[in-house]
């Protein structure tokens, strides 16, 4: 996979790609966080001007993520969809035949931004898990407030949109700790909030479309 960095995990390998996703190559599954479906949609009907092209854009990114990988499983770790105020008629049709045209299992962890839109995701060809997925040595959640109080699985999160702001930009972050793994948003179109450094072991950045760069040190706080 250009551009990745491959880890071992109780002895499992899993690469971080640039494009803000994980392959876990054992299970072949292709691992996301809040894709946000409808975001762009949601700011627009509010009167705010934001890029119309967000959702063909992240929908074809996953796309060709499954397709390079040859996974056989689209893992998405909570708020697969935004607001139900941007799932307007145009946006629930492009999501369903995209579903139905992906060649790949979709299983959506349910988050919070998922809860209100049951109804939607029920129609929509794919598995909702309603609090998380373990498999074999992991676990996948939403939120950390969400996982078991006891567990030995390497756990991994979405939720917070972990970010560090360095010379003026904010980057995305795989945010690594002893017991879980925080992953960056997945969509093109969130914001994020600053990456907690309390024990923290390792940050990654994904350079989209490049490589994924290991953060040596981190920048003062903002």
């Amino acid at each position: 996979m250009i551009g990745a960095h491959s880890l071992s995990i109780h002895g499992q390998t899993l690469s971080l790609l640039p494009q803000r996703a994980l392959y876990w190559h054992e299970e072949k599954t292709l691992i996301v966080a809040d894709v946000h479906i409808g975001k762009s949609q949601t700011f627009q009907r509010a009167g705010i001007a934001v890029p119309g092209q967000v959702l063909q854009e992240d929908l074809n990114r996953l796309t060709q993520l499954v397709s390079s990988a040859s996974a056989d499983r689209l893992l998405i770790l909570g708020d697969f969809v935004h607001h139900r105020s941007g799932l307007t008629k145009r946006v629930c049709e492009e999501v369903e035949q995209w579903c139905e045209n992906l060649n790949a299992e979709i299983m959506v962890i349910v988050g919070n931004h998922d809860r209100p839109n049951r109804r939607f995701l029920s129609s929509l060809p794919l598995v909702l898990q309603e609090h998380g997925w373990d498999c074999g040595p992991f676990g996948f959640y939403h939120d950390e407030a969400d996982k078991p109080s006891k567990s030995d699985q390497f756990l991994f999160f979405g939720h917070t949109h972990p970010v560090i702001f360095k010379n003026g930009l904010r980057l995305p972050v795989f945010a690594f700790y002893r017991t879980h793994c925080i992953m960056p948003a997945f969509s093109i179109f969130t914001g994020g909030s600053p990456l907690e450094r309390r024990g923290l072991v390792q940050a990654f950045i994904p350079l989209e479309d490049e490589a994924v760069a290991v953060l040596t040190s981190l920048p003062p706080d903002n």
